[in-house]
């Protein structure tokens, strides 16, 4: 597997990546650790502000990431002088994706920096198994202890499965987070910038964070990204050498044996059953709150509201979240980025719009089955779709190089 000599230029936007998805806590133990992505924030806010004061900041993606922030912003400034502190957090945390979010479109403009963000965030997804590796070992106090999990982390089981929460504090989460490898891996093979092994060790890595976490929506998903990225890559042989080599290599162990996760979780259709009409009732839920209070609760009110409807008060789908904390037209935003993101997959792979594009698509599937909008990864990628829809799209990448670099 051929992996990427860092030079010292392209440092930068490989540690971007890394964080976004290995994103340690920097106070391993306390429950209000801030995290790597918080203090990377900050650090380009500040470069951000330089930027401005020197005239050298796109308008128009400045702008839409800014109207992005104006929800959050209003809900920061009620929630602190309200005292509450969820809402106020989850707040700062949309805002410090401002400068993250500017950041990434500046750095993916360059081929050879939006390169070196895809391994960042490859090797950030391989970090996560191996924290789920560790904790598997029965090394989750360890992992807490040197800031590789939330200070809360608990093993939680379902149907005498262990689900393990990995660095993010739950195990759908983690699977979540772990399975970006995938979609980045797409990205570096179609882009020539790796070559076929990085793909199959991304399905071997998805399929241990699928193990450890039993969650079974990133297999899900992923696998639809797998089936678009072949048949819209524009790449015809690689296209080809990457699905022949998944059937061959993949499909024949998945018959013998299963999906990963653990065969109760896929063969118990009771357990499924309940478990999808507790998401549909609890979406329905949200969705019935969200057309009453348009603006908003906040997630304090948010949660309360919810569990006057059910014991559970998770929505079970992060656009339905974010309208239900921040308000429906935030919400309504963030869809729209991420249908504009997936359209742009049309165009082909291994372009400038790439990378985000397979992102968008993971994350729109992702989306439907978890409130994935809570964490700090997920919220800085949806505010880079964000500033990179604001402008021009580059043009479609042709069947044979070379490839269109106009960026996102």
């Amino acid at each position: 597997m051929r992996t990427m000599k860092l030079r010292p230029g392209k440092l930068w936007p490989w540690l971007l990546g890394f964080a976004l998805v290995a994103n340690v806590y920097l106070v391993p133990g306390n429950a209000h650790s801030p995290r790597a992505t918080d203090l990377l924030g900050l650090i380009l806010a500040a470069d951000l502000l330089r930027s401005l004061l020197g005239g050298g900041v796109a308008p128009r993606r400045l702008a839409a990431v800014a109207g992005l922030a104006v929800f959050p912003l209003a809900w920061g400034l009620y929630a602190g002088a309200t005292g509450d502190g969820p809402t106020f957090l989850l707040a700062v945390r949309w805002l410090l994706a401002a400068p993250w979010a500017m950041a990434l479109f500046r750095l993916a403009r360059d081929p050879d920096a939006r390169a070196a963000l895809a391994w960042g965030l490859w090797w950030g997804a391989a970090v996560n198994v191996g924290v789920l590796a560790l904790q598997y070992q029965g090394k989750l106090a360890w992992t807490i202890r040197m800031g590789l999990a939330a200070a809360d982390s608990v093993t939680e089981w379902v149907n005498l499965e262990m689900r393990l929460p990995g660095m993010h504090a739950s195990s759908n989460a983690s699977g979540a987070l772990a399975s970006l490898g995938a979609p980045a891996a797409l990205h570096l093979y179609f882009a020539r910038r790796a070559r076929l092994p990085l793909v199959l060790v991304s399905l071997v890595l998805l399929a241990a964070s699928t193990h450890f976490t039993a969650s079974r929506s990133p297999l899900i998903v992923t696998a639809v990204v797998c089936v678009l990225a072949v048949l819209l890559s524009r790449r015809p042989r690689r296209a080809v050498i990457l699905a022949a080599t998944v059937l061959v290599l993949v499909v024949p162990p998945l018959l013998a044996y299963g999906p990963p996760g653990g065969a109760v979780r896929w063969q118990d259709t009771g357990s499924m059953s309940v478990n999808t009409s507790e998401r549909l009732m609890t979406s329905g839920h949200a969705l019935q709150l969200v057309l009453s209070h348009p603006l908003g609760l906040g997630v304090t009110a948010g949660r309360a509201a919810m569990l006057d409807r059910s014991e559970i008060v998770a929505t079970h789908n992060a656009l339905l979240h974010v309208a239900l904390v921040f308000g429906l037209p935030m919400a309504a935003g963030l869809a729209l980025a991420l249908l504009g993101g997936a359209w742009r997959l049309l165009r082909g792979l291994g372009g400038a719009w790439s990378l985000p594009a397979l992102l968008a698509v993971q994350m729109l599937g992702l989306f439907q089955f978890e409130e994935h909008l809570n964490n700090p990864g997920f919220i800085i990628l949806c505010a880079w779709l964000v500033a990179s829809l604001a402008g021009s799209a580059p043009a479609p990448v042709p069947a044979a190089a070379p490839v269109p670099e106009a960026a996102p």
